[in-house]
């Protein structure tokens, strides 16, 4: 059931194939945000929130939009790689313990990729974690074209259009996630980095087509495997491995 939309003001981004347990531990571990920019068998676009899934309950039924986004150079900025657009929390703040809620959910909506059901995909890592689905998108967007979000203050003044350069906030540092909202103290102003950021949301002019995200299969993730770098490669072929040897 979709939930009531109106509290949704919020965006948060969402570090992905970044931090210790990808670098440390990326074989066996196959990292939950893998699902992020794929639909899964049953035509929906579900969101893993990093690191563990979870969020505040300060937080609970106010994210609009998550953006998908990796770090590069340092960590002084980060690409942009997707946007979802947040219809529902799976995820439940209030309830201490997820775990059965999120297998009962899995299982009832038959979340499946490659044929493979979700809890599947994750049964040989080393971590086992509660939680691994946070939210339900209406839609998930790739950029038309390269969008960076940087923290170095040495690019402001800079006239670049694919390169966002926040003056209020400062990244974050020990999360992979990182909440913005209207109004705070840090967005009272016409030209807020949080004003500035929804504009690039909302300029459809800057977002491909929702059917870009494909559901998964072996053809499409040769695809993904061939364009990939780094941490989101190894991440691939690990997912492409997963689902070839636990198809029934």
């Amino acid at each position: 059931m979709i939930q009531n939309q109106s509290n949704r003001v919020g965006i948060v981004l969402n570090r992905m194939f970044n931090g210790k347990y990808i670098e440390d531990y990326v074989e066996p571990n196959l990292g939950h945000e893998i699902i992020n920019l794929f639909k899964a068998d049953n035509g929906k676009n579900y969101i893993y929130l990093q690191a563990w899934g979870t969020f505040h309950k300060k937080h609970d039924r106010k994210i609009a939009y998550t953006l998908l986004v990796k770090a590069i150079e340092g960590e002084q900025k980060l690409e942009i790689l997707g946007k979802a657009e947040i219809c529902e929390d799976i995820y439940n703040p209030f309830i201490p313990n997820n775990e059965d809620i999120q297998d009962e959910y899995i299982k009832t909506n038959d979340i499946t990729y490659g044929g493979v059901p979700l809890l599947d995909l994750y049964k040989e890592n080393n971590y086992q974690q509660d939680i691994c689905v946070t939210f339900l998108a209406t839609k998930v967007v790739k950029p038309v074209k390269p969008l960076f979000i940087s923290f170095n203050s040495l690019e402001r003044g800079q006239n670049a259009s694919n390169i966002l350069v926040f003056k209020d906030h400062k990244q974050a540092k020990t999360s992979l996630k990182q909440y913005i909202y209207p109004g705070d103290k840090y967005n009272m102003s016409p030209d807020s980095d949080y004003n500035r950021l929804k504009a690039w949301i909302d300029n459809d002019a800057l977002w491909g087509n929702p059917e870009d995200i494909k559901q998964v299969s072996i053809e499409e993730l040769d695809k993904e495997i061939h364009s990939a770098t780094a941490n989101y490669w190894v991440m691939l072929k690990l997912f492409k491995q997963r689902i070839i040897e636990n198809r029934k």
